[in-house]
């Protein structure tokens, strides 16, 4: 039987709810949560984070049951709403919605509109290439005059693309499905697809004609972890409070070993890459 350790009977929420009087304060997400027990969340598919079933919508994936578990100890519902990886910032900026659970790597422009929460993972930023290709993959090899990149709008290979590789020849695919670049290798579109090392693994283990590459060595490394607004401290610290919580009592651990079905597919924040 799983035992589980119990904040007193207020929960998370009444770790927060004491000591404020501006207007700023009372308009924390926290204080909607205590106030009428909803909470206003995004997804975007991306499994193993978060899955959609086909036929009935019903969602599933690592975030989705680790937010569940939060959702449960805090006493509130979470409604969802799915998104765009180029529209997620957005969402939250017009209070659409009050975080992104798809699993968000915190990257320097992304920061500049938006707060994360601490890093539950790390994942790397690798590739995908046609199998045939027989010639050693480098960072300076991108720069390849007329090398096909392709990407996914607002994705972290789209990010690096931008500021790593201006002059490269890149298609951005302005789509939900994060495996839509490395399609573009098999169809024979690309010579390379950059996104990030779960997705890449995923499509090359589902598509014998293409192969990952920069997957032990990444491009960059990434946290991964809530997205919300920024400006909002008493959110933030809720959310940091609970995955330090679920960590502690082992829910993270077996969250992982539930949806972790390849070794190489992240880094638990226990052991992030050297």
């Amino acid at each position: 039987m799983k035992t589980r350790w119990m904040l007193p009977v207020f929960g998370f929420l009444a770790l927060l709810g004491c000591g404020r009087s501006s207007p700023k304060e009372q308009s924390s997400v926290v204080d909607k949560l205590r106030s009428n027990h909803e909470l206003k969340a995004a997804y975007i598919v991306y499994p193993p984070f978060v899955t959609k079933d086909p036929n009935t919508g019903a969602l599933s994936g690592f975030f989705v049951d680790l937010m569940s578990q939060i959702a449960d100890y805090g006493d509130f519902k979470v409604e969802y709403e799915e998104a765009k990886w180029g529209t997620m910032v957005a969402g939250l900026e017009s209070n659409r919605y009050d975080l992104v659970v798809s699993g968000i790597f915190p990257t320097i422009p992304r920061s500049l509109s938006v707060a994360f929460a601490e890093p539950i993972m790390y994942v790397g930023l690798s590739g995908v290439v046609p199998k045939s290709d027989r010639a050693e993959w480098t960072p300076e090899r991108l720069t390849t005059p007329g090398l096909r990149i392709a990407v996914v709008a607002g994705e972290v290979g789209h990010e690096y693309v931008q500021r790593a590789l201006p002059k490269a020849r890149v298609t951005v695919l302005d789509t939900a499905d994060i495996s839509r670049a490395a399609a573009e290798v098999a169809y024979g579109r690309a010579d390379i697809a950059l996104s990030e090392s779960i997705t890449c693994g995923e499509f090359a283990a589902q598509n014998p004609n293409v192969k990952t590459v920069f997957v032990d060595e990444p491009l960059e490394v990434f946290g991964t972890t809530f997205m919300l607004r920024r400006g909002d401290p008493d959110w933030r610290n809720f959310l940091n409070t609970a995955i330090e919580f679920l960590e502690a009592s082992g829910s993270i651990r077996q969250l992982e070993a539930k949806y972790k079905t390849r070794p190489e597919m992240w880094r638990s924040r226990r052991q992030p890459w050297q």
